[in-house]
């Protein structure tokens, strides 16, 4: 199969929707044959493995019916000690890298999960996906998909699992992430938004990986300050200056204060009903 990179550079359209979209075309019974076929190809890596025998405590279900009826449900407990210590010879195979969530008050400092190398190239397609169905206006138009997008970083960075996200879609189509990834990872989470809106100043950018939350407080930020705006600190990038000067000259036509919109065109609208909000 070809990769999402090959099909960009050929512009074969039609093959990139249909790897990363579509499924949408898919009716219920079509999808849940997909779902048993990887349900049980999941049951016999399991029950190859030390942990996943613990999980469904010796039990070997070949059906998803004896699954259900065998195996009982699970909280993250199960899976300790053996994923907080990370803990690699008792999985199925050695993952690609270990992501962490936040963790949990007063039980875990954080939930640990490995990321294997089949499922983190089929996230990275469903997650291209998405920044083709926030930026497309009909069915099949990839019009808007490209190499070297650029990328406001604005969530927490590696092992969080956020940031994994991140470095899986890097890794199967190269884009440009504002603030430099590696730069990313040693600032803090508000140095990081401000440098990345900082760069897009000069550059432009095509897509907003965050919260819409923050995409908010950014627009409200801008409402709030336009009218104290000073330009001394821009002098010496004329790109970014000429792009303010018009963003400022669009809000005055419209008499109000200068938003997003007035700087940035993006190509993804925002799948959130606020992000688009402030975006669009």
């Amino acid at each position: 199969m070809a990769s999402i990179t090959e099909l960009l550079r050929h512009d074969r359209k039609k093959e990139l929707w249909q790897m990363c979209c579509g499924y949408i075309d898919l009716d219920l019974e079509q999808f849940m044959v997909i779902q048993r076929r990887l349900l049980l190809g999941q049951l016999e890596l399991l029950k190859n493995c030390q942990l996943g025998r613990k999980l469904m405590r010796n039990a070997m279900p070949s059906t998803i019916e004896e699954f259900r009826t065998q195996v009982p449900l699970t909280t993250y407990a199960d899976y300790c000690p053996e994923l907080l210590e990370r803990n690699e010879d008792v999985l199925p195979a050695r993952p690609m890298q270990w992501a962490h969530t936040s963790g949990k008050s007063g039980e875990y400092p954080f939930k640990w999960v490995p990321i294997s190398h089949d499922f983190a190239h089929e996230l990275a397609i469903v997650l291209y996906g998405t920044g083709i169905f926030a930026s497309c206006d009909r069915k099949g138009d990839v019009s808007k998909a490209k190499q070297d997008a650029k990328i406001v970083y604005a969530v927490a960075p590696l092992p969080y699992t956020s940031g994994v996200f991140v470095d899986i879609l890097q890794r199967e189509v190269a884009s440009v992430y504002l603030p430099p990834l590696e730069k990313a990872q040693t600032m803090s989470f508000e140095e990081r938004i401000k440098e990345g809106f900082r760069l897009a100043l000069s550059s432009g950018f095509d897509y907003f990986f965050g919260l819409s939350t923050v995409l908010i407080a950014v627009g409200d930020q801008f409402g709030s300050h336009s009218r104290g705006l000073t330009i001394l600190p821009l002098l010496s990038q004329p790109l970014a200056l000429l792009r303010l000067m018009r963003g400022l000259i669009r809000s005055k036509w419209q008499k109000r204060p200068m938003l997003p919109k007035d700087l940035w065109a993006v190509s993804g609208k925002g799948s959130q009903r606020s992000a688009g909000k402030v975006l669009s």
